[in-house]
């Protein structure tokens, strides 16, 4: 129980940042949208009757999962918590973003992904915590290669 509250504050902060960094890949397309094109797995394509450049890619999973599998990798590596307390954890705190999410949803005015529950979960919970886990995985693969 030691690392309990670290971990607790880690999955709190960094489960919404999945769906924030597919947000930050749309923003940056309709301002960057060559640069982003650039970018492996993204493709960027001008709507016309929209107006707004749409991104079309695998991005929406690789990229914010890679990020969170990273970020999750560097915290386990440096706080050195119960691996066993970080999967059970990482598997009910992402359900608080959940529920803020649905909260959000409901109270921002009706788009076309507000509507979607299916979104929202995928989004919120089912992703973030595949990030998570698969950091967890690939940290026991890395300690268990270097014998730490």
């Amino acid at each position: 129980m030691k690392g309990y509250w670290k971990i607790v504050l880690f999955l709190l902060f960094a489960s919404p940042l999945w769906s924030i960094t597919i947000l930050g890949i749309d923003k940056l397309a309709q301002y960057y949208p060559h640069a982003m094109d650039a970018i492996p797995l993204i493709s960027v394509q001008y709507d016309p009757i929209s107006g707004r450049y749409l991104v079309r890619g695998s991005y929406e999973l690789v990229y914010p999962t890679l990020l969170l599998l990273v970020f999750t990798l560097i915290f386990l590596w440096k706080t050195k918590v119960s691996l066993k307390e970080f999967g059970i954890l990482a598997l009910v705190i992402p359900l608080i973003t959940l529920v803020f999410a649905f909260v959000i949803s409901s109270l921002s005015n009706h788009s076309g992904y507000s509507d979607n529950s299916l979104v929202l979960i995928v989004g919120a919970y089912i992703m973030p915590v595949v990030s998570f886990l698969l950091g967890k995985t690939l940290y026991q693969a890395l300690k268990r290669v270097r014998g730490l």
